[in-house]
């Protein structure tokens, strides 16, 4: 369920043109289907299959123009840490 979630909004921001940004941007934050869908992505220790889209996304937004889509990518920044050291600490350097 969470990775059709998290697959839905990688392929939903690529599509939007100039002027529908700015309103995404605004929903983005609200959408609590989306941030559980994103946290439980994590919890799982996902492939780097599914993280590697994941990660370039947010990426993308913390370098975007929009102020709401980089407070989006920064509020996950914890838990992408807290992932990034399970792996570590399992010996998983990817």
């Amino acid at each position: 369920m969470a990775q059709r979630i998290v697959k839905d909004w990688l392929s939903e921001y690529k599509v939007l043109s100039a002027e529908e940004v700015h309103s995404y941007a605004a929903s983005m934050r609200h959408n609590g289907e989306l941030i559980d869908g994103l946290l439980a992505l994590f919890d799982d220790e996902p492939d780097i299959e599914v993280l590697d889209p994941v990660c370039n996304q947010l990426f993308e937004f913390y370098r975007s123009k929009e102020r709401e889509l980089q407070l989006f990518s920064l509020e996950l920044i914890p838990s992408l840490i807290w992932l990034y050291l399970s792996y570590i600490s399992k010996g998983q350097k990817s």
